[in-house]
C-alpha cells in the first residue's frame, strides 16, 4: 500500500514537457510541491519571511529559499542559485526529489561518502520517465501516462482515460464516462 500511495502522489506531482495542455483538474487544485515559486516570481529575498524556512537541504541539513525551473525541470537554491537535488518540504515532511519534484520519501539511500542518492534497486528515472519496483509491486510514469502492477491488479492511466483490471473486475474511464465489468 505504500508503493500505492507514494505512486499517486508522484503521479499527482509529475510536471510533463506538455503541462499547460496536460495537467488535469487534480494537479491543478493540490501540489504542495507546487507552491515553489518560479525564478520569475521570486524575491531575492527567497521566500518571504526568512525566519520561517519551508525547505530543508537534505544534504546540508540547512534551511533553504527554493524555487523551480520547469524548462530545466529542477529546483534551485535562491540565494546560491545552485540545483538543489533532494529537500524537505516542512509543511508535509515529505523528502522531494529536486529533478521533477517528485517525492521520493523510503525511495533514498545515503552512500557511505554520506551524499543522499535515488535508491537504484527501487526508482529508476530517466528525463520523463520513472520507474519504481518495490517486491512484485511495479509502478511507471512516461510522459502523461501511468501505469500500475500490484498483485492481481492493473491500472493504466493517462490525462484523459483509464483502465483498472482485477480478477474479477474490469473498468475503463474515457473522460467523463466509465464503465464496469464484473
Amino acid at each position: 500500500m505504500a508503493l500505492i500511495g507514494s505512486a499517486l502522489i508522484i503521479a499527482s506531482c509529475q510536471d510533463t514537457a506538455n503541462e499547460r495542455k496536460d495537467m488535469n483538474a487534480v494537479a491543478d487544485q493540490q501540489s504542495v510541491i507546487d507552491t515553489i515559486p518560479t525564478r520569475s516570481n521570486t524575491s531575492t529575498t527567497g521566500m518571504g519571511d526568512s525566519s520561517v524556512h519551508r525547505y530543508i537541504n537534505l544534504n546540508t541539513g540547512e534551511p533553504v529559499d527554493l524555487y523551480y525551473d520547469p524548462k530545466a525541470r529542477k529546483t534551485y537554491s535562491v540565494v546560491t542559485n545552485e540545483p538543489i537535488e533532494f529537500y524537505i518540504d516542512m509543511n508535509t515532511g515529505d523528502t522531494v526529489y529536486g529533478q521533477g519534484r517528485y517525492i521520493v520519501n523510503n525511495f533514498i539511500s545515503k552512500s557511505d561518502a554520506g551524499a543522499f542518492k535515488l535508491n537504484a534497486d527501487k526508482i529508476k528515472m530517466d528525463k520523463d520517465e520513472i520507474k519504481i519496483k518495490e517486491g512484485n509491486k511495479k509502478f511507471k510514469i512516461d510522459n502523461s501516462n501511468m501505469k500500475l502492477k500490484d498483485g492481481d491488479m492493473k491500472m493504466k492511466a493517462d490525462t484523459v482515460n483509464g483502465k483498472i483490471k482485477t480478477d474479477d473486475m474490469k473498468k475503463k474511464m474515457e473522460g467523463n464516462r466509465s464503465k464496469t465489468k464484473s
